[in-house]
This record gives structure tokens, C-alpha cells and sequence, in this order.
């Protein structure tokens, strides 16, 4: 039976990946009702916060963290508290506590459990500084934290750092090192087919080429964003990539398509 528990909580958390939130919260809900075993109940909730967090559902992931960081000091599992410690970053950086993100990211860190900690911990950390306006260049961090994922070949982590790096390059007008940087991890990045990284990519590469005066470039991968993104999920990278193609259409004359996007 704990098997079959774990079986299922893995194909909860298998529909969370590919983007079918409600799917999945509903089969974590299941697990929550029908394991005894605390670290798997642990697990599963800290799993129904990343859902809640990238479909936009705040309030509900608070209530659902309270309730989880109350668990954390029954949790001795390093696998489960590594979970618990990403989503409480994860939430904070999403609604722009960053001092909070930082604080959980260095938990993360402090802890370490196999190396682990000091990749999920530096991703969110790097995403803090780097929305909060703190990181205005790409220093030692940046190549320290992508190291530390791919020796674990934590790709799609180290991918994400990369991505924090190009937003870093995008706004001081760095277009041609954020290109290059994209460009080269870029089929990789598709072979990950997680559409939250995906569309992350393609919108940054549609921003990049539109500063760098590349028009159907721009076009090109503002369309892919959309057409990559998760479904019914509001994510910054559709909304950046809404505006570039609302902003291409006004310039040429076409109100209709400027309108509609």
C-alpha cells in the first residue's frame, strides 16, 4: 500500500509538470486523505503550493504553506524538507517578497542535502536579486550556481539560472551576449518539454531580438511563447509576449491585430 501511495502521489506530480494543475491538485488532495506517512503528506502539500503558485492562486498557497512550515520541524526526510524549502521561496519570490525568497533560498543552502541545496537554493536566490533590481550584472554567482546544477545534471535548473542571467543582460542592453547565451541552450531547453522554461526562453529571445531591431525574429518567438505556454496559466512570459506582438502590430498600422492582442 505505501507503494502504491507513492506511485500515486509520482503521477500527481507527473500532470503538475506538464501543466494540468487541477488534475493534479485534486490527486494530491487524494494522497493527503489516504497516507498515514507524514513525510509523503509533507511532500504532497508542498506539491499543491507549486501548483497553486504557477497557476496564480496566492491566497490559496498561503494558507496551504502556513500549514506546511508547521509541519517542517516533524519532517527529517532531507528530500521532503528540500521540497518544503523551495516552495516557501518559490511563493515569496512570486508575489515580490524577495527578503523572504533569500531567507528560504539560504535555508536551502545551509542544508545541502546531497549537493542539491546549493542549486535549488541559488536558483531561487538568483531569481530574487535579479527581479528585485539587486543583481545589475552576471558575476561569479551566476556561473557557481549553473555549475552546481549541471554536476547534477539539473538541467532544466541550470537553464533557469541561465534565463535570470539573460534577463540580467536584456536590461542593461546587453542584447547580443543575452542572444548568445539563449541561443545556446536553447535546444536543450526543448528537449526538456517543461512549458514553463520553454516559454521563459522564447519570451526572452522575442524581447531580445525586438531591442535588437530584428522584427520577425521578435515575431517569430513571441508566437511560440503563446503557442508553448501552459494553458489557462496568466505567466509573465505570455504577458510580455502578448505586449511585443500588440506593440509590432500598432507600429505597423494594423489596429485590428494591435486590438485583438
Amino acid at each position: 500500500p505505501a507503494q502504491q501511495e507513492l506511485v500515486r502521489y509520482l503521477q500527481a506530480w507527473k500532470a503538475e509538470y506538464d501543466g494540468q494543475y487541477d488534475i493534479a491538485i485534486s490527486r494530491l488532495k487524494a494522497t493527503i486523505l489516504e497516507t498515514h506517512d507524514v513525510t509523503l503528506k509533507f511532500r504532497a502539500k508542498a506539491s499543491i503550493i507549486h501548483a497553486l503558485v504557477v497557476s496564480s492562486h496566492y491566497e490559496e498557497a498561503f494558507t496551504e504553506l502556513t500549514q506546511l512550515l508547521v509541519l517542517l520541524p516533524r519532517v527529517s526526510d532531507p528530500a521532503a524538507r528540500e521540497q518544503g524549502l523551495v516552495v516557501a521561496a518559490q511563493l515569496y519570490n512570486e508575489v515580490g517578497q524577495y527578503d523572504l525568497a533569500i531567507a528560504y533560498s539560504r535555508k536551502l543552502m545551509d542544508e545541502n542535502w546531497l549537493g542539491r541545496g546549493v542549486c535549488k537554493g541559488y536558483d531561487q536566490k538568483l531569481r530574487a536579486e535579479v527581479d528585485s533590481g539587486k543583481q545589475r550584472v552576471v558575476g561569479p554567482d551566476f556561473s557557481a550556481a549553473i555549475d552546481a546544477c549541471t554536476k547534477l545534471n539539473e538541467l532544466s535548473y541550470a537553464n533557469f539560472i541561465r534565463s535570470y542571467a539573460a534577463t540580467v543582460y536584456v536590461a542593461h542592453n546587453q542584447i547580443d551576449d543575452a542572444i548568445r547565451l539563449l541561443t545556446e541552450h536553447y535546444a536543450e531547453v526543448l528537449q526538456s518539454h517543461f512549458p514553463r522554461l520553454i516559454s521563459r526562453y522564447e519570451s526572452l529571445l522575442a524581447t531580445a531580438y525586438q531591442k535588437k531591431g530584428n522584427v520577425a525574429a521578435a515575431h517569430q518567438f513571441a508566437l511560440r511563447t503563446i503557442e508553448n505556454a501552459v494553458p489557462n496559466e496568466v505567466s509573465p512570459p505570455l504577458v510580455a509576449a502578448y505586449h511585443l506582438l500588440y506593440e509590432q502590430a500598432r507600429q505597423s498600422g494594423d489596429f485590428k491585430a494591435a486590438l485583438d492582442y
